[in-house]
């Protein structure tokens, strides 16, 4: 094995808490570091019974042995996360990774269209005002590394490369 790099720690701090490294973003020198020494990392983290996955532009950490609550709280947590891609893919201008867009921008779509108002009411989070909701939708896909504030000044935020991971999650759903 390879001297890991000294960043080791500090991926270790952000994949294991369930998050996301992507391509693009704040993280992307630590996306660079991972790409550098994947084959490295993925033998020390297994060891620690952590698997290092890699998807489209982001990096993240899959149990090895996940237990019955685990699986019900991603569940629970994802059924949150395809009603919101539900909404963003409703959008007259869809969101995708490198899409920038404003929450003000959102809302106000939402609020002229009833299909989209409606949809927004079903997402099962607390807010005066559908501005409101969509602060706490932003600030929970965020908080998960799916998107990050690009622009302070005028509260633009970006899709990141992680945001591919909820895609490919739904996208293998099957109902019967």
């Amino acid at each position: 094995m390879k001297k890991l790099p000294k960043q080791t720690n500090i991926i270790f701090s952000i994949l294991s808490k369930g998050k996301f490294i992507s391509e693009r973003g704040k993280n992307e020198k630590y996306y660079n570091i991972i790409k550098r020494y994947f084959d490295d990392l993925k033998k020390y983290f297994l060891n620690i019974d952590y698997e290092l996955e890699t998807e489209n532009g982001y990096f993240y950490f899959s149990k090895t042995s996940i237990n019955e609550q685990d699986i019900e709280r991603k569940l629970l947590q994802f059924e949150k996360f395809i009603d919101i891609l539900d909404l963003f893919n409703s959008l007259e201008n869809k969101l995708g990774v490198g899409t920038t867009f404003s929450i003000a921008k959102i809302t106000a779509e939402c609020e002229q269209h009833a299909r989209l108002k409606e949809k927004l009411k079903k997402i099962d989070l607390e807010g005066k005002t559908n501005y409101n909701k969509m602060e706490k939708i932003i600030a929970e896909l965020e908080k998960n590394y799916f998107i990050e504030l690009y622009d302070d000044t005028d509260k633009i935020y970006i899709i990141l490369d992680a945001y591919n991971y909820l895609i490919e999650i739904v996208s293998k759903i099957k109902i019967n």
